[in-house]
C-alpha cells in the first residue's frame, strides 16, 4: 500500500506542471478572443483555471480508461470485442450524465438543442442497453452507436445555435473518443508508446485552448471561470479629466463612476468590455475603488 502511494505521490510534480501549462493555454485563449496581449506567465488565475480543465476532463479519461480495469484488455481482439464494447458503453452513458450534471452546474443557461440532442442521444443508449437481442447485434449496435453519436451530435448539436453549452458538450465527446481510440489501437513498442503519449497531450492542450477560447468566459467566477458580475468603478479626480478625452467619456457618470463587465486585470491595468463590446483598458492607479453591482431583490411578507 505505502508503496503505491509512494509511486502516485512521485507523480504530483509532473501533475502540477500539467494543471499550470493547461491554465496557461485556458488563459491565453481566453485573453486572446478580446485581443488582449499580456505576459500571464506568472498569473494566479492559471492555478484555478488548469484545476477546472481537470474537473472537466479528468472524470471522462478516468471512466474511459478505468473500463479497461474491467478486464483483461491488454491485446483487444475478437474475443475480448463483446466485454470491451459492453463496458464502453456504461462508460459512454456515465460521460453525458456527467457531462450533463456538469454543464448544468457551470453553464447555467436555458436548455438548448445541443443538451436535447445530447439527452436523445443517452436515451437511446440507455434503450440499447436493455432491450432483447442477440448478444452478437448488441455489440455491433453499441459499437456503431458511440462512433455515430459524435457525428450525430456534430450535425444536429452544432446545426443551431452554437452556445458554449455546445462547445461543452463538444470538449467531452472528443475526450471520450480519443482515449477510446488510443487505448484500443494498442501496440508494443517503444516509439509507439511516445507517439501516444504525444498525441494525448496535443489532444489534451487543444482542447484545454478550446474551452479557454469558448467556455471560461461564460462559467462563473466561483467556479473557477472568468464570468463575473459589472463591477463599478470608482475613478480618481485627477484622472476624470483624462479619461474624457477617451472613448470612455460617454461611460463616466456624474459621480466619476463607470460600470462595465470585468474581462481581465493584473497590477497595472484594468480590462473590461464596454456596452458597445469594445474592450477598453486604464491604469489601475486610475481607479479609487470598485464595488460589485449586487441584484436587488424585492422580499414579500407573508
Amino acid at each position: 500500500m505505502y508503496e503505491k502511494l509512494a509511486k502516485y505521490a512521485g507523480l504530483l510534480p509532473l501533475v502540477a506542471v500539467f494543471v499550470y501549462l493547461f491554465g496557461y493555454v485556458m488563459l491565453n485563449a481566453y485573453l486572446n478572443n478580446f485581443g488582449i496581449t499580456e505576459n500571464v506567465a506568472l498569473d494566479e488565475r492559471i492555478l484555478s483555471l488548469g484545476i477546472l480543465y481537470l474537473v472537466i476532463i479528468a472524470p471522462i479519461i478516468l471512466v474511459c480508461f478505468a473500463t479497461f480495469k474491467f478486464g483483461d484488455y491488454r491485446n483487444v481482439n475478437q474475443s475480448t470485442y463483446p466485454e470491451l464494447i459492453d463496458n464502453l458503453h456504461d462508460a459512454f452513458g456515465y460521460s453525458l450524465l456527467y457531462a450533463l450534471s456538469l454543464g448544468a452546474l457551470l453553464l447555467k443557461t436555458a436548455m438548448d438543442n445541443s443538451t436535447i440532442v445530447v439527452l436523445g442521444i443517452l436515451a437511446v443508449a440507455a434503450i440499447i442497453n436493455k432491450v432483447p437481442m442477440k448478444s452478437t447485434v448488441r455489440m455491433y449496435l453499441k459499437g456503431a452507436f458511440m462512433i455515430s453519436s459524435f457525428f450525430i451530435y456534430v450535425t444536429i448539436g452544432i446545426s443551431g445555435v452554437v452556445s458554449p453549452k455546445t462547445w461543452f458538450y463538444l470538449v467531452v465527446f472528443m475526450a471520450f473518443l480519443t482515449c477510446i481510440g488510443l487505448r484500443i489501437f494498442n501496440k508494443e513498442g517503444t516509439t509507439y508508446q511516445a507517439s501516444r503519449i504525444a498525441i494525448v497531450v496535443t489532444t489534451l492542450l487543444a482542447l484545454a485552448s478550446t474551452v479557454g477560447a469558448n467556455l471560461i468566459g461564460h462559467i462563473p467566477a466561483q467556479y473557477g471561470g472568468e464570468k463575473r458580475d459589472k463591477i463599478v468603478y470608482f475613478l480618481d479626480m485627477t484622472a476624470v479629466d483624462k479619461l474624457k478625452r477617451t472613448q470612455l467619456k460617454p461611460y463616466i457618470e456624474k459621480d466619476n463612476s463607470v460600470t462595465m463587465q470585468s474581462v481581465y486585470q493584473n497590477s497595472d491595468r484594468i480590462y473590461f468590455l464596454t456596452p458597445n463590446q469594445y474592450v477598453l483598458s486604464i491604469p489601475k492607479s486610475f481607479v479609487e475603488s470598485e464595488q460589485v453591482k449586487v441584484p436587488k431583490y424585492n422580499y414579500v411578507d407573508r
